[in-house]
């Protein structure tokens, strides 16, 4: 690997800049700032597990979170005729199609009961039931979860073994209930039991929604509209699995599919990056917009592999994406914050994200429009994805958006890797990428928006592409400069385009009409508000 010191100075920039902004799950926003000594590669500190998961069971332990249905539930269910009440793990129902599943209910008391025996096997254990005792013992490929547990019916005590070894008690906040031969208990609290690293309710479709990372999870998860107002209630969002019934994917609809980029501490965090905007005081889930004019919106999630490099540059990282064998490989992030390589995949991230997004494509109708954005290393990951997608003669997005793209213009075969024949290093594959976008009549857009985007600038795709110098001036922060654009131009699907400048509803002709061209798009107006209402742009000769 190059020492820290054959880059830029300039990266000290990007590494203030792109290091660690994570989103709560589906919800919360959080800012993580990490400053590292220059040039020293710093690993993770490692977390205490079992005091780790007592705060998410303390938290579980209130219960009744999955109280006021009648409040936020919008008419019919939105999953009539399949399951309806539902545990997800991962971003997959728990129980689909397995015989003899007894689907969850919320009771009377608030709390989703869930069927304990399948729940505690897809958290990797082994489970037996008898005389009204249920007992769990971990699978060794767990090292979160609570060792042993034990359940018995009407008993609110539950019995168990920490990650740490010590025998201990809790109080479940409602007795398990035998229900259909089957052990019914409170589904969250189970959940954090065995080993969750977050476990959050989405009240529109009645589902508890469960990240476990014990195993290296990652797809397309679209999302639903979520209640600014409703503070237990997240967005909902759930994996495109084949099969499997998803209230948030409609083949029929238009689709917006976003990456994500360098994941930095969110996996020891528990964060997960979503739709939620917070900057300006504001407060705007702005996925709303799009899933109100008719959209599908989804996030391919790759936070495991992404949660790399403890030091200022995101190298390791970006490695992944391009080569599956180099010595880095595929190496992925556990709740506790040391690196597995449990079923790791052959593929690289960029292959990956291409199999996901194949996925969609199969399915989704041909006159849906489908459009492509992504962040940061998000960017370098969609363009390396297209290219590939290009080759193999698939269906191409009609919009591309790239929200301050970062590519390392010094990641080349020196760095053990391999890159497709023929490009010399990553900004290369960026390159050859938005040529052949070009070439087939795809709309392409580059807004660079922090030093972050400046310090990872690919100048040649920009020449390309419809390019916007756009100045998120509400913030000094580095960090939020460089992710929060993501946001600011979903949101601005609510409102008319502007007379001059670059517009969601701005039609992909007026796009392309900007591309191949020196000309772009500067922001003058509207700077210092998070808000699109009043951005206004001048055009400009020479891009930057």
């Amino acid at each position: 690997m190059k020492s820290f010191f054959n880059h830029h100075f300039t990266k000290l920039t990007l590494g203030l800049g792109i290091a660690a902004i994570g989103f709560t799950s589906c919800q919360k926003e959080v800012v993580v700032t990490e400053q590292p000594q220059q040039g020293i590669q710093q690993q993770e500190p490692a977390i205490d597990a079992q005091l780790t998961q007592e705060k998410l069971l303390a938290e579980a332990l209130k219960g009744g979170l999955e109280k006021g249905l009648e409040v936020y539930e919008k008419g019919n269910s939105k999953l009539a005729g399949v399951l309806d009440t539902r545990v997800l793990i991962n971003g997959s129902i728990v129980g689909y199609n397995v015989t003899g599943y007894q689907e969850p209910y919320v009771s009377t008391a608030g709390n989703l009961m869930a069927h304990a025996a399948e729940l505690l096997r897809r958290y990797e254990y082994t489970v037996t039931f008898s005389n009204g005792v249920l007992t769990a013992t971990r699978n060794s490929t767990n090292t979160f979860g609570a060792r042993s547990i034990r359940l018995t019916n009407g008993n609110t005590t539950v019995n168990y073994t920490t990650s740490g070894g010590s025998n201990t008690t809790t109080t479940l906040p409602q007795a398990p209930v035998i229900q259909n031969n089957v052990l019914m208990c409170p589904a969250r609290v189970l959940a954090v039991l065995a080993g969750a690293a977050i476990a959050e309710w989405d009240a529109d479709t009645k589902s508890l929604q469960t990240h476990y990372y014990e195993v290296n999870d990652f797809g397309i998860y679209f999302y639903g509209t979520q209640q600014n107002s409703v503070t237990t209630d997240v967005a909902g969002c759930q994996k495109y699995v084949q099969g499997e019934p998803n209230a948030f994917f409609d083949p029929n609809k238009p689709t917006l599919i976003y990456v994500h980029g360098w994941q930095k501490g969110s996996v020891t965090g528990r964060r997960r990056e979503g739709f939620l905007f917070t900057q300006d005081n504001q407060w705007q889930n702005v996925q709303n917009y799009w899933r109100n004019a008719g959209w599908n919106v989804g996030i391919f999630h790759w936070v495991q592999i992404a949660d790399d490099d403890w030091g200022l540059m995101p190298v390791d990282t970006e490695k992944k994406m391009y080569d599956a064998n180099s010595p880095i490989g595929m190496r992925w992030k556990k709740t506790d914050g040391s690196f597995s390589t449990r079923g790791n995949p052959t593929l690289n991230v960029t292959q990956l994200y291409r199999q996901e997004y194949q996925r969609i494509i199969s399915v989704l109708s041909s006159t849906a429009e489908l459009r492509l954005m992504g962040n940061s290393l998000g960017g370098n990951l969609t363009m390396s994805m297209l290219r590939e997608v290009n080759i193999n003669g698939n269906r191409l997005p009609a919009r591309v958006t790239l929200m301050d793209p970062y590519w390392d213009g010094s990641l080349d075969s020196s760095d053990g890797i391999t890159l497709p024949a023929g490009l010399s290093n990553t900004k290369a594959v960026g390159l050859n990428a938005a040529q052949r976008l070009n070439n087939a009549q795809v709309a392409l857009e580059y807004f660079r928006t922090s030093g972050a985007g400046l310090t990872g600038y690919n100048k040649p795709v920009a020449d390309i592409a419809a390019f916007v110098n756009f100045v998120p001036g509400y913030t000094s922060d580095q960090g939020i400069k460089h992710t929060q654009p993501v946001r600011q131009y979903m949101w601005a699907l609510a409102f008319n385009p502007p007379a001059v400048g670059p517009s969601p509803r701005l039609s992909n002709t007026a796009v392309r009409n900007m591309m191949a061209t020196q000309l772009y798009w500067n922001h003058t107006a509207g700077t210092a508000t998070a808000t699109p209402s009043d951005d206004n742009y001048t055009v400009k000769n020479g891009k930057p």
